[in-house]
């Protein structure tokens, strides 16, 4: 392989039917090989509140030719330590002993684990324990007392550690030259973590999810690791003139609600040099919670492309559907902003004055479960200074799981019929379809279920199928135009073949080497399931070959969606 161009060398080694292990036994086969396979396996590492997950950052930021090859560093955030065991309070009507072996149990394995301490609060017992206590509690006071005294312990600890960590953080972060990204995401439920040395092996195996058990009075606590290591860490890179700054951000917040409501102002500069921001918000209780996130947006002038995701937020209500506002406030300015992706988006409304705002850069708009009707596709058609080079519309589910309507109707247009229509090139659309009695849904890609009663209309507006049951669906990502069925035996709709996991992963930028953070996770040996297989790095060897074949494995089971 010596005499095949570098070139050629990388685009082999990066190719996606080269399994992780493959490409770890490729870098040993040559000092050729090795240059490029080392930048391929270590181009995202891992960092989190476990000690094992510090010490394997470390390793890799002490060697300079594997720092070298960092380019993304991702945060694994996970909120609970020992202090969120469910307590049960003895004499309890729910007292089991299983539960208070489990509690005694499971504070030792956490304290040993975290080198992090959680920033604890005083909450009163009917918050803590289990059932209400058949005893009465003649010691309140006086366990108050000890509370916050241990409190004002954790607290010191907690100090010194991050005031102990943080230099030596962010001296290893100045030591990757090619660092641009940095990514908050929350740690993968089944991630098994390492007993610690000298403490007896439990039953079942120790994973991230026992800690999930009350993460929703932990309303202080979200995403720590990027508000209080990786935020400062980009307005520190952003002063240093021998580094190019961060450009890429990426948050996803860990549990059910957002972690947007612990910005302030002092979050505003690390957002001067984004080009790039993905953020995967959670439920919100007021829409005033973007405020300071609307802030740090309008101080990103040089945003390129957002990704914006609500698939994880339930908005609700008449007090936060109107968030957009706040998030991207009237006098903001996004003149460079040329891709615009949003996912499971409440409101298309609100977003279309902000498309509005930026038509004139805008030159990709996707939409992902998100509706879209051709009224909305009309106002776009309206705007003059838009003149789109991309356009999708990506639904795996029909128009009715959100509306529980089932007379909606869905149109399938090709991908280059809607740009022509929005770009103006085809004007007798809206005076032919839709009909005007009624508004329909909009999609240039749909791999969910066969739709029921939809009228399906190819490039040249003619209607392809219609009736009860519709044996039409668009079969392969990416399909130019539509496909229809023959006859109803070529394709069942009692038991579709769809896929079933929704549309395929979209193969730009943000796609490459996520966590997955579905709940119901995944089987141990598969490698898409989002699990994190970091070990204990006591013994790990200080040869370079040894350390990669940690870290590669580490990769390997850490690639997700």
């Amino acid at each position: 392989m010596v005499h095949i161009p570098g070139e050629i060398v990388l685009n082999i080694l990066a190719d996606e039917c080269i399994s992780k292990p493959d490409l770890k036994n490729l870098r040993l086969a040559s000092k050729w090989t090795c240059k490029f396979a080392t930048g391929l396996l270590f181009s995202r590492i891992y960092i989190s509140k476990l000690k094992s997950d510090r010490e394997s950052f470390f390793n890799i930021a002490t060697r300079p030719h594997l720092a070298a090859a960092v380019q993304t560093v991702t945060w694994l955030e996970m909120l609970e330590d020992e202090t969120s065991f469910t307590h049960v309070e003895p004499g309890s009507e729910d007292q089991d002993v299983v539960d208070v072996n489990l509690f005694s149990l499971l504070r030792p394995l956490a304290r040993a684990l975290f080198w992090l301490p959680f920033e604890e609060r005083l909450v009163r017992s009917e918050e803590t324990h289990q059932g209400q206590s058949t005893v009465p509690d003649i010691n309140e006071e006086a366990r108050e007392r000890a509370t916050m005294r241990n409190i004002r312990k954790t607290e010191r600890q907690r100090t010194e550690a991050i005031q102990t960590f943080t230099p030596h953080f962010f001296a290893a972060l100045d030591n990757m030259p090619k660092l641009r990204e940095l990514t908050s995401q929350p740690m993968p439920p089944r991630r098994e973590f390492v007993k610690p040395f000298g403490l007896s092996p439990s039953q079942y195996p120790f994973t991230s999810q026992m800690f999930l058990r009350t993460m929703s009075k932990r309303g202080l606590q979200r995403n720590d690791g990027f508000c209080t290591f990786l935020i400062p860490y980009m307005a520190h890179r952003a002063n240093l003139h021998t580094l190019e700054p961060i450009t890429r951000l990426r948050l996803v917040d860990e549990s059910n609600w957002t972690c947007t409501g612990r910005f302030d102002e002092t979050f505003v500069k690390s957002f001067d040099n984004l080009t790039h921001l993905d953020l995967c918000v959670s439920s919100f209780l007021e829409a005033s919670q973007f405020v300071w996130l609307g802030q740090c947006l309008k101080a990103a002038t040089s945003l390129e492309e957002v990704r914006l995701c609500f698939e994880r937020s339930r908005v609700c209500d008449s007090h936060t559907w109107n968030f957009f506002p706040y998030l991207f406030p009237d006098d903001g300015r996004y003149s460079s902003l040329r891709t615009l992706i949003l996912v499971e988006m409440p409101s298309t409304r609100a977003v279309f004055h902000l498309i509005k705002k930026v038509a004139s850069s805008l030159k990709i708009l996707r939409y992902e479960n998100t509706p879209v009707t051709a009224e909305l596709l009309q106002m776009l058609s309206k705007v003059p200074e838009l003149r789109l080079e991309q356009f999708m519309v990506i639904s795996d589910r029909g128009p009715w799981d959100s509306d529980d309507d089932w007379d909606l109707t869905g149109l399938l247009l090709n991908e280059e019929t809607v740009l022509g229509v929005l770009n103006g090139t085809i004007t007798s659309f809206f005076h032919r379809w839709p009909p005007k009695d009624r508004d329909f849904h909009i999609y240039t890609h749909y791999t969910g279920p066969p739709l029921r009663e939809p009228s399906f209309f190819d490039s040249n507006h003619r209607v392809l199928s219609q009736g009860r049951i519709e044996y039409i669906q668009l079969r392969e990502w990416k399909h130019s135009d539509i496909k229809g069925a023959e006859t109803d035996a070529d394709y069942d709709t009692e038991d579709s073949d769809a896929d079933p996991e929704g549309p395929s992963p979209d193969p730009g930028y943000y796609d490459d080497g996520e966590v997955d953070i579905e709940e119901d996770g995944g089987s141990e040996q598969d490698d898409d399931d989002g699990d994190v297989d970091m070990t204990d790095t006591d013994d790990l060897s200080e040869t370079d070959d040894e350390l990669m074949d940690f870290y590669a494995n580490l990769l390997e089971t850490s690639d997700g969606v």
